[in-house]
């Protein structure tokens, strides 16, 4: 029997439900039942468009038939909540309630067939060792304080990685103990969705960061960015993003011929997308929110863009090989294509990738002055050199960025004053005295 374990939320309480069929037909580690395609990773920016290649091919022969089974529970599982409901599930499977586990949120399979699942918000990785068919397994734990732990993968048989809520770590897995932590990537954004689910990619660990709010595109230019996949190096540093636009990636895997796929929870309360003759267009129509967007099961690619929030699916035709339409809110900013400096309105590179402001010499004050006024306009212009000073004398001190020289021999005049000459950088510009109080 073939066995494929997934957390099933129940009324009041969660409980593992194991699906099995006589057979291999079909394989648990298939791609997921609604391939979908995805933005073009060149597309200007607020346009939707379908990715070139097709996946009708891959939903799988049973998606089309499904048939409704009864739930049954194994023997020394305590779950009432499971009592008379049923699953719509590929005919000739059954639908088993295996175990009991409160708060359980994603599972892995071990080497050795020990099933390991994150608790969540309880802070433990719970193992279930299984027994015989029909009997509940045996429950330990593994780890426990940790904080808010979701995304269980392995590398090599031996190396667990546990995404937490800020912290991506391994430990060295052997004889169902887990020890030696080592923090692969940390300080990252809580809040949110920020549910770390990662999988093992060669010598990279890939991590969902999800977005911080519903539909504001601001997640985008955040630092770190969200609402992207990410990946650190499997010995640890610095991450960087995969895929961009993926508003909430709560589940990841790898395919057999080794694409990284994702299921991506969309938005709440979209507005109506289609401008069409319903005259709902940008409205919040509850008919349309009850159906959509459809939470996409799609393939992540290096520098891909899902598109989120600027596109929204469009499943009118059905859910596989689904096109893209426009959000009708969240628009991204038209940019000028002149330079502007920080203080422009409108245009240019988000204020935290500006570049630090140019010194800028000027031949006069009152081109100071108008240029101060001006400067919501003002153009970043390269520093000149100072012009080579005229004087004898060296200088006594600086003004406004003017330089100001002692021109007379004479530092002490009667009055107890001392005259200085403030000479401006500009050859037309007549130098003057200015008297300087002692002290």
């Amino acid at each position: 029997m073939t066995r494929f374990v997934l957390p099933i939320t129940l009324a009041a309480g969660v409980a593992l439900t194991a699906c099995g069929t006589d057979g291999a037909a079909v394989s648990p580690s298939a791609p997921a039942t609604s391939a979908t395609s995805r933005p073009t990773a060149d597309a200007e920016p607020g346009t939707a468009s379908a990715s070139p290649g097709t996946t009708r091919d891959l939903a799988p022969a049973w998606a089309d038939s499904l048939a409704r089974e009864d739930v049954t529970i194994a023997d020394g599982t305590d779950a009432p909540q499971a009592e008379g409901r049923s699953l719509e599930i590929p005919a000739g499977w059954e639908a088993e309630v295996w175990a009991a586990v409160p708060g359980a949120r994603l599972a892995a399979w071990t080497p050795d067939g020990t099933l390991l699942v994150s608790t969540g918000d309880r802070g433990d990785v719970v193992a279930l060792q299984p027994t015989t068919d029909g009997q509940a397994p045996t429950e330990t734990t593994v780890l426990d304080g940790l904080d808010n732990p979701q995304g269980l993968a392995f590398a090599d048989g031996t190396t667990l990685i546990v995404g937490e809520s800020t912290t991506i770590a391994s430990y060295d897995y052997a004889d169902g103990a887990a020890t030696g932590r080592r923090v692969l990537a940390d300080g990252l954004p809580g809040g949110g969705h920020a549910s770390k689910v990662v999988v093992v990619d060669g010598d990279r660990v890939l991590f969902s960061l999800g977005s911080a709010s519903n539909r504001d595109p601001a997640d985008r230019e955040s630092t770190p960015e969200r609402a992207v996949v990410a990946s650190v190096p499997l010995a640890g540093g610095d991450h960087g993003v995969i895929a961009r636009g993926v508003r909430n990636g709560f589940g990841l895997a790898i395919a057999p011929d080794g694409t990284v796929w994702t299921a991506v929870n969309q938005s709440d309360n979209q507005p109506y997308p289609f401008d069409d003759a319903t005259g709902l267009y940008g409205t919040e129509d509850r008919d349309y929110i009850n159906e959509n967007p459809v939470e996409q099961v799609t393939r992540v690619e290096d520098g891909g863009d899902l598109g989120w929030p600027y596109c929204v699916p469009d499943a009118r035709d059905g859910i596989v090989d689904l096109p893209f339409v426009n959000d009708p809110e969240p628009q991204p900013p038209r940019r000028s294509t002149r330079l502007r400096g920080p203080g422009a309105h409108g245009g240019g590179p988000p204020v935290s990738q500006r570049p630090a402001r140019p010194h800028v010499h000027h031949r006069c004050r009152r081109r100071h002055a108008r240029r101060r006024r001006d400067r919501h306009d003002a153009r970043l212009v390269e520093p000149r050199a100072a012009p080579r000073a005229r004087h004898r004398f060296p200088p006594v001190g600086r003004r406004g960025g003017h330089a100001r020289r002692a021109r007379h021999p004479r530092q002490w005049l009667p009055g107890r004053r001392r005259f200085a000459v403030e000479a401006h950088r500009c050859d037309r510009h007549r130098p003057r005295r200015r008297p300087v109080r002692d002290g």
